[in-house]
């Protein structure tokens, strides 16, 4: 009696997994012999792939399938092999895997606002530019201030590799004095929230009048 080994697909594209997540696929192995197939180790050459079970036996003219993980930690190409140490012919038996890790990167210009002074009741607004220079996707699930004196908009954003997107920050004092807060942006990326500073100072309208009085002179009445 003798065992045979195949296996279907002969490599596996991961394609494209963002950083710190993990994508799953698998390889069936078919015993097209006659006796029992006895996998006795399986294993990966590179760490960001992980496949299990490690071992298995596997009866004539039946099947068992083996799931491989990749689980990108850096940007970039990844590739490696799927090992099986069998008893059938031809042991070792390897397949090629490959996948590339992808990331969005979160960076904002200016990374300050200072709005100088403004009247108390009035609106002055002013924008930073938030960029994903990135392999993928930037969600920004929210975009706050932790001052109401100061107001942001949007509140929330999708940005794509290498796209921009600009945010209005607005200060409408409500009283006189310094104003200084924060905008928080809370996004997928690594080392949120991030945020802007900004500052005003509110000031009160001053009437002025010039000149402040007025004398037309002698007029000769008729």
């Amino acid at each position: 009696l003798q065992p045979v080994f195949s296996a279907t697909p002969s490599e596996l594209h991961f394609g494209n997994v963002v950083v710190g997540t993990n994508k799953r696929d698998s390889i069936l192995v078919r015993n097209t012999g006659t006796g029992s197939l006895h996998i006795d180790s399986v294993f990966t050459d590179n760490d960001v792939f992980t496949v299990l079970p490690t071992k298995a036996t596997i009866g004539a003219s039946r099947t068992k399938r083996f799931y491989i993980s990749f689980s990108p930690a850096d940007s970039g190409e990844n590739m490696g092999n799927i090992t099986f140490q069998h008893d059938g012919e031809d042991s070792p038996t390897s397949f090629p895997l490959d996948g590339t890790g992808v990331e969005p990167i979160f960076s904002v210009s200016p990374s300050s606002l200072s709005f100088g002074n403004v009247v108390v009741g009035t609106v002055k607004t002013d924008s930073v530019i938030v960029t994903n220079t990135g392999t993928s996707t930037l969600t920004i699930s929210s975009a706050l201030s932790d001052n109401s004196d100061f107001l942001v908009s949007p509140n929330n954003s999708s940005i794509e590799p290498s796209d921009s997107e600009k945010f209005y920050i607005s200060i409408s004092p409500t009283s006189m004095g310094s104003k200084n807060g924060s905008i928080i942006f809370t996004h997928d990326a690594s080392g949120s929230p991030n945020s802007v500073d900004v500052d005003g100072n509110g000031i009160a309208p001053v009437f002025s009048v010039s000149p402040s009085t007025l004398s037309f002179g002698d007029r000769k009445s008729t």
